[in-house]
């Protein structure tokens, strides 16, 4: 392996791994992720990769906001960390954000499988969580005591936010990234695929079968992301995701009485 070849061994590794630790590892040690994605997106970037750069940097900024958020609830400091990043790259194209926000072309297949995606997804979850697997405490602490409408907004907020900044992250910055250093289309969407499953370790899903499903559902997807060429369409199903796993929660927390 070649000098060349051997950069982009160390910025695909990091790529794939600097989203899902920024997230995994606790504070302070993702102060220290953050770090290393800095330090391969300048690498990156002088060896002009310049998706590959902003796919790192945009992860460092958010392990460093997980380093030092001190416990505020997720995807408040992730979501911060992208919104600074989006301010400071802007007028640069290369490292900024203005595609995060196009809309995508129309491509029937893709809408076809994010269609029916959907109901499955929803029964997935649901059984998921009814199945015991879910710790309803922890997954619903700091909503206990909150007025009814409180958590509607709550959950109104984490459905639209937490899908923003996970797309952003997999299937808006990875993704494109690991094409740009090399990978074909289908590996790149295997590896962002089995980052976002590793991602839900700890998650709704979690457990080992968390992050299978995960890791089916980020493939799905990818897919309908390369299709189409955008994120609008992969956030929205993100969002009925999303939507499903807070109602699904708070019911069952409120019927077992842990809410």
């Amino acid at each position: 392996m070649g000098a060349v070849g051997g950069r982009r061994a160390v910025v695909g590794i990091a790529l794939v791994g600097v989203p899902v630790l920024a997230v995994v590892i606790p504070a302070p040690w993702s102060l220290f992720v953050g770090a290393v994605g800095l330090a391969v997106g300048v690498l990156a970037r002088r060896a002009g990769s310049n998706l590959a750069a902003a796919a790192l940097f945009a992860s460092a900024a958010v392990a460093l906001a997980m380093g030092v958020s001190g416990g505020v609830m997720w995807p408040i400091p992730p979501a911060a960390a992208l919104a600074i990043y989006a301010g400071v790259t802007w007028r640069a194209p290369a490292l900024g954000v203005r595609s995060w926000f196009r809309l995508g072309d129309r491509d029937r297949p893709a809408l076809v499988v994010a269609v029916a995606s959907i109901p499955i997804t929803t029964i997935a979850l649901v059984a998921f969580i009814a199945s015991g697997r879910t710790d309803l405490q922890k997954a619903t602490d700091g909503l206990d005591g909150l007025p009814f409408a409180v958590i509607v907004l709550a959950g109104v907020g984490f459905a639209l936010v937490n899908p923003a900044v996970e797309e952003v992250l997999f299937r808006g910055l990875l993704q494109p990234a690991l094409v740009s250093i090399g990978a074909s289309t289908g590996a790149a969407i295997a590896l962002q695929a089995a980052a976002f499953g590793a991602l839900h370790l700890h998650g709704i899903p979690g457990g080992p079968l968390g992050m299978a499903m995960a890791g089916l559902w980020g493939a799905m997807l990818g897919f309908v992301r390369h299709r189409t060429n955008g994120l609008r369409l992969v956030w929205l199903v993100h969002v009925a995701a999303n939507a499903t796993i807070f109602t699904t929660l708070v019911v069952a927390a409120r019927v077992k009485g842990v809410l």
